[in-house]
């Protein structure tokens, strides 16, 4: 399972027991019962991923939501196999959330969320509560800044490959690195102000 900080709880020798190509083939055959077992396996994972992306706890579900919709309905086209599994749906969640936020900004303009709530904190290891703080962080960058972050600094794509993606220069990507990490910086050192005054 995956706990309130996107951490995931299922350990690598439980993932490791499952046989993985019967669980793809019987999802290839639309069998309920598999699609639910590939779902419990990963989907705590990669709710994780889909909430480094996501501004908040709604996009990330749907996020995750359309990803398992996608990898179900096209299941037999996408050469998943024992050993790419988990690569190659985390690709699709990262896809499907850089899709969501380019049609949600065509949309509508989207506020920045709040750095910290402070209101109900409860008592917390400081790990616990430096992880939130690192993902409160992130989601509060500005929807491009925080999309091409992701995906370079923590998924580690190429610099081309984002802006083959974006249909930008690479320059454009690295400016956009650069304010995401002036704007980390910037809430980093609010929170660090506000602490000692």
């Amino acid at each position: 399972m995956v706990d309130e900080n996107g951490t995931n709880n299922v350990t690598d020798s439980e993932s490791m027991e499952v046989d993985w190509n019967d669980v793809i083939q019987r999802c290839s055959k639309n069998e309920r019962k598999a699609q639910g077992e590939l779902y419990a396996l990963l989907a705590p994972k990669m709710y994780g991923v889909a909430l480094r992306y996501a501004a908040n706890q709604k996009n990330a579900d749907k996020i995750l939501q359309d990803s398992f919709i996608y990898i179900f309905k096209n299941i037999k086209t996408l050469e998943l196999t024992s050993e790419n599994i988990t690569a190659e749906i985390k690709n699709i969640i990262c896809n499907k959330a850089i899709h969501f936020y380019k049609k949600w900004t065509e949309k509508k303009f989207l506020k920045v969320p709040s750095i910290i709530d402070r209101s109900d904190q409860k008592e917390e290891t400081a790990s616990v509560a430096i992880k939130k703080s690192s993902l409160q962080f992130v989601q509060a960058l500005s929807e491009t800044n925080r999309l091409i972050y992701n995906a370079i600094a923590i998924d580690k794509y190429s610099d081309n490959e984002i802006a083959k993606h974006f249909r930008i220069t690479e320059f454009m990507v690295e400016k956009f690195i650069n304010e995401a990490q002036q704007e980390l910086s910037g809430k980093v050192k609010e929170v660090i102000e506000e602490d000692f005054e």
